[in-house]
C-alpha cells in the first residue's frame, strides 16, 4: 500500500500528490508465521458489515445510469447524506437530456449542480501540472480541483517548501496552468503502503495475501473475465506498484505452504495503480472477515464510487471495515520514492479507526449488493500518516515496517474497466 500526507480538505478532489513513499512491509522473516486459518476456502460466507453510505438500491440505480447513454453528460456525482439526495455535476445544458433518466432513477431524490471545469480536462491538467512541477523540483504533495471544478488547488509539502522560494514555486506552477489555482501546504509528503489471508489455494480468491520474488507481500482484489474470450482469458487484480510485469507472484506465507498465484501482466489502467496477475486459477470470491479468518463472499459485479458513499477496504493484513467514506474522485498521486498514478479516490474514516496499512496495497474496496453479494469498487493503493492520521493498525499489528492511517487512497475499478474493452469481474 502507499503512503501519503494530505490535507483535511472536505471539497471534491482529484489528487496528485507527489513527494510520496512507497510503505513496502518488511518481508517475512525465515519460519515466521500467524495463526491463519490453513485453508480459506473452509470459511463462513458472511455479509459485508455494509450500514452506512448509499444505500444498495440507490447504487444499482447508479450504477445504471453511469453506464447508460446519458452517462457520459454526468461530470461528477456527490451523495449528500444529510438530505439523502444524489448531486448530479454537470457542464454547460446537459441537464435537459438527463431529466427522464434522473427523474425514472431517483425519483425526487437528486438536484443539478453546475460546474466550470470538465472532471476530465481538471483531471488531464492536474497529472501534466504534477509531472511537470516535480521535474522542475517543486515539492508538491497535491493537485485537487475545487469545489464544483471550478479550477484545482495545489497542495504544497511544508517542510520541501519551506527551504525553497515558496512564492516563487507558486508563480512558476501558476504559468504551466490554463485553469485558476489555489495553494495549501501540509508537513508530510504521502507514502504506498505493501506488506500478509494468509493460507489461499486453487482457485484463488481476492483479499489474500500474496507476495513477490523478494518475499514484498500485497494483497490480491479480485477476479475478472474477459467476455470476449470467455474462460481463456481470466485474472485477479493487484496494485500496480506492487511489483513488475514478468514477475511471479504466489499466496500464503513465504515460510510455509504456498501456491503459485500468477504472473503479473503487462497492460493500461489508464495510468491508475492497478495491474493483473494471470497463469493461474480464480474464481469470483473474496476474503470480507478479520486478517486471518477465511470468511467470504461472492462477487456479483463492479460499483464507481461516488462522493459522500462510505465503502469496505478488506486488505489480507487489517481485514475488512466498512468506514471508508470518498472524500473524492479522479485523483492522481505521485508517492514519494514512487510512481504517479492516475484515477485513484481519496478516503477518510468515519471514526477514529484506521482504513488499513502496510500489506493492504493491492487489496479490494467492496460496497454490499442489491440482494446480497459484494461489488468490486475499487483496488488498495496508499495511506496518509500526517498529522494525526495515523493509528494503530488493526489486524497484524504496527511496527516492523507496518503502519496504519485514517486516510487513504484506492484505485478506481472504472480505470481498468475503460482501458480493458471486454472485462469484467468475474462473479460467483
Amino acid at each position: 500500500m502507499l503512503k501519503t500526507t494530505a490535507s483535511t480538505r472536505g471539497v471534491l478532489a482529484l489528487l496528485v500528490a507527489v513527494g510520496i513513499g512507497i510503505v513496502s512491509a518488511a518481508p517475512a522473516a525465515a519460519g515466521e508465521t500467524l495463526n491463519v486459518t490453513p485453508d480459506g476456502k473452509g470459511g463462513s460466507l458472511v455479509s459485508l458489515p455494509d450500514k452506512q453510505g448509499i444505500p444498495p438500491e440507490i447504487r444499482a440505480a447508479i450504477q445504471r445510469t453511469v453506464e447508460s447513454s446519458a452517462g457520459e453528460k454526468i461530470n461528477d456525482l456527490v451523495w449528500d447524506a444529510a438530505t439523502s439526495t444524489l448531486e448530479v455535476h454537470v457542464v454547460g445544458s446537459n441537464s435537459p437530456e438527463l431529466e427522464p433518466i434522473l427523474g425514472e432513477a431517483f425519483p425526487g431524490a437528486y438536484r443539478f449542480v453546475q460546474d466550470e471545469y470538465s472532471s476530465a480536462e481538471l483531471s488531464s491538467l492536474a497529472y501534466e501540472l504534477a509531472n511537470e512541477g516535480v521535474a522542475s523540483g517543486v515539492p508538491i504533495a497535491s493537485v485537487s480541483p475545487a469545489k464544483n471544478n471550478s479550477g484545482l488547488i495545489v497542495t504544497l509539502v511544508e517542510g520541501k517548501t519551506s527551504k525553497r522560494n515558496a512564492p516563487s514555486d507558486q508563480k512558476e506552477l501558476q504559468s504551466m496552468s490554463v485553469v485558476p489555482l489555489r495553494f495549501e501546504s501540509i508537513g508530510t509528503a504521502p507514502q504506498q503502503a505493501n506488506g500478509w489471508r494468509w493460507g489461499d489455494d486453487s482457485p484463488f480468491w481476492g483479499g489474500a495475501r500474496i507476495y513477490g520474488p523478494a518475499g514484498n507481500a500485497c494483497t490480491s482484489a479480485f477476479p475478472v473475465i474477459n467476455r470476449q474470450t470467455g474462460f481463456s482469458a481470466v485474472a485477479m487484480l493487484t496494485a500496480d506498484h506492487c511489483g513488475s510485469t514478468g514477475e511471479s507472484w504466489r499466496s500464503g506465507q513465504a515460510a510455509s505452504s504456498n501456491w503459485s498465484v500468477g504472473t503479473l501482466q503487462s497492460g493500461n489502467s489508464g495510468g491508475s495503480d492497478i495491474r493483473r496477475l494471470g497463469g493461474a486459477s480464480y474464481e469470483g470470491s473474496v476474503y470480507v472477515g478479520v486478517y486471518n479468518s477465511g470468511q467470504y463472499n461472492n462477487v456479483k459485479g463492479a460499483y464507481y464510487p461516488v462522493k459522500g458513499d462510505v465503502v469496505c477496504p478488506s486488505g489480507s493484513y487489517s481485514g475488512v471495515n466498512c468506514r471508508a467514506e470518498v472524500q473524492s474522485t479522479n485523483d492522481v498521486i505521485c508517492y514519494f520514492g514512487g510512481s504517479c498514478y492516475n484515477n485513484l479516490v481519496t478516503v477518510k474514516s468515519v471514526t477514529t479507526d484506521p482504513l488499513f496499512g502496510n500489506g493492504d496495497s493491492g487489496g479490494p474496496i467492496l460496497v454490499g449488493a442489491a440482494g446480497g453479494g459484494v461489488l468490486g469498487v475499487g483496488v488498495i493503493s496508499g495511506i496518509n500518516t500526517g498529522g494525526t492520521n495515523e493509528k494503530p493498525c488493526e489486524g497484524v499489528a504496527s511496527g516492523g515496517g507496518r503502519s496504519c492511517s485514517v486516510f487513504g487512497y484506492f484505485a478506481n475499478v472504472r480505470a481498468f474497466f475503460d482501458n480493458n474493452s471486454g472485462w469484467v469481474p468475474l462473479t460467483n
